[in-house]
């Protein structure tokens, strides 16, 4: 499959991973970025309070990162 989309398109598997790789990094600067302005510095304000927990679950992951965030801040768990 990945030969025939080479041909196809003329552009080889490993240029395909480079540039994915060069993707993922440029969004996570700019997540990190984003956090950054959105925070001004300060954590998140979960101590103490109830929080719910919303995400699509496509794979997983922003949910496990969430999670762990929210942990870290200590909310009720009652």
């Amino acid at each position: 499959m990945a030969r025939r989309r080479q041909r196809r398109c003329g552009a080889g598997v490993a240029d395909h991973a480079a540039a994915t790789a060069r993707h993922r990094r440029a969004r996570g600067r700019e997540l990190v970025r984003r956090e950054a302005i959105y925070r001004a510095g300060r954590p998140p304000l979960a101590s103490g309070k109830t929080v719910i927990l919303v995400d699509e679950v496509g794979t997983g992951a922003s949910m496990f990162a969430a999670v762990q965030a929210l942990r870290e801040a200590e909310p009720d768990r009652s």
